[in-house]
């Protein structure tokens, strides 16, 4: 399945080159392009282009890759478009499906300069959003995993920092458990949530966290049965993308005047990048990190996120069972 239509952002973070090394290669990449003259933009253009790459990278963040950067992609999918790499099908492959929706005519026009510029706008509407989905969800997203009624014990203040989430709370260290080891916990909680502390259980992204499984369905020899069908991740998304109050009274119909992502982005299904996304919200919110990052603990949440979006390669019946649950 592609993505949804994202302007010229594209991303993947990139383990090989700096950021410096991406510009240079930015720069570079632009001076071997032909170029037709362009107008010199009023300062109302030049805002209307700020915020419509600022808007890019809040779609960005949500439904492609929260934790790439643009310059990498776009330096990277132009050494490729000139012939200059062969080995980078990933970062292209990312590069090429944002420049169909107008980035090529972009490039001829604008120096290399312009496109640092853009790079930057949508790089802080990404930071923007981020801070937006976060805050939003930080305390929140804490009751969407629990039954109605229900309440965390020992309590958690939404003044509290998060240093009591994770597995220094026995609600949350059961959520975070890896679902093969739950029959455990369940048996001796105390034990399991020491072995979680000092990482003697492994918690990295191929250990499927209890959380993200439907309640009550698991199968050792189908572990995929019930796996992203949680009912607290299906909140999460409907807090995010169709809005908070929609969320609080478990309904799918916002009642804020607000427009919601699905409204706004003109978003008509769940994708697997959307379903990626709620999922590394989800883990974040119950850890301890303070702020953004890409490892907690054992769990590296870039690899998560790429790791569920891989899951949903094979178009075989779990992929399409699991998409039409969340499409339902």
């Amino acid at each position: 399945m592609s993505p949804p239509s994202i302007n010229p952002a594209l991303t993947q973070a990139s383990q090989a080159a700096s950021e410096d090394d991406c510009r240079s290669i930015l720069a570079n990449g632009i001076l071997d392009l032909p170029k037709r003259k362009k107008p010199k933009l009023t300062i109302m253009e030049l805002e209307l282009d700020k915020a419509k790459y600022e808007l890019d990278g809040r779609k960005l963040m949500c439904h492609l890759d929260p934790f790439g950067s643009p310059t990498t992609a776009i330096s990277v999918g132009l050494r490729v478009d000139s012939g200059r790499e062969s080995d980078l099908d990933m970062y292209y492959s990312s590069y090429r499906s944002r420049r169909e929706s107008g980035l090529e005519d972009e490039l001829v026009k604008i120096e290399a300069s312009e496109l640092t510029d853009i790079c930057s706008w949508i790089t802080t509407g990404m930071s923007n959003q981020r801070s937006t989905d976060l805050g939003s969800i930080k305390h929140v997203g804490l009751t969407y995993m629990l039954h109605a009624g229900e309440a965390f014990d020992p309590p958690i203040g939404k003044g509290e920092d998060k240093m009591t989430r994770r597995f220094n709370h026995p609600q949350i260290a059961c959520l975070l458990c890896p679902r093969k080891k739950l029959d455990s916990f369940d048996e001796d909680h105390e034990i399991i949530i020491a072995a979680l502390q000092e990482g003697l259980i492994k918690t990295s992204a191929w250990n499927w966290p209890t959380a993200f499984y439907a309640e009550g369905i698991y199968n050792p020899e189908n572990k995929l049965k019930g796996l992203f069908c949680s009912l607290p991740a299906f909140w999460f998304y409907t807090h995010l993308f169709i809005g908070p109050s929609a969320a609080v009274t478990n309904t799918i119909i916002s009642h804020s005047s607000k427009l919601s992502k699905n409204c706004a982005w003109g978003l008509t299904e769940v994708t697997l990048y959307i379903i990626a996304y709620v999922h590394v919200v989800m883990y974040f919110t119950l850890s301890t990190a303070p702020r953004w990052c890409t490892v907690i603990g054992q769990m590296g949440l870039s690899e998560l996120l790429w790791l569920i979006i891989e899951m949903f390669d094979d178009k075989d019946d779990w992929t399409h069972e699991t998409l039409g649950w969340w499409n339902a």
